[in-house]
């Protein structure tokens, strides 16, 4: 989906927050990938002249380095999951994905977020969805 090979995993961070209404920002390109499983509200992602909303039950992937502009639409939260990656990849773009039974995904993201704030991930099981 994201990455068209396996790739080796050298980091894993994982936040879960909310996040207020707020108008357009750019975001400089970062060090590492980011997956989102967005439970509430909705952000905007721009870059270039393409466009997309993530709202609730959808997962976003935005690659190592990418610089884009976003906008809070809506009140929320997420979790995001950070990686960074022994291998570099030059042609990843981001990626909006719906998905048809957001619940599990939400349970995993929940689960993973749950391990990573109690030190406790060093059990990948949730990260092969």
């Amino acid at each position: 989906m994201f990455l068209e090979q396996k790739s080796t995993v050298t980091s894993v961070s994982v936040l879960s927050y909310e996040f207020e209404k707020k108008k357009s920002v750019f975001v400089p390109g970062r060090s590492y990938h980011s997956l989102t499983y967005r439970i509430s509200g909705r952000v905007s992602i721009k870059r270039k002249k393409k466009s997309f909303v993530s709202y609730p039950g959808t997962l976003t992937y935005v690659p190592e380095g990418l610089s884009y502009n976003t906008e809070i639409c809506e009140s929320g939260s997420a979790i995001t999951v950070h990686l960074t990656l022994t291998e570099k990849y030059d042609s990843l773009l981001p990626e909006l994905v719906v998905l048809s039974k957001p619940v599990i995904f939400n349970n995993h993201f929940s689960e993973l977020a749950a391990r990573f704030e109690s030190g406790q991930l060093n059990d990948f099981r949730c990260m092969s969805i």
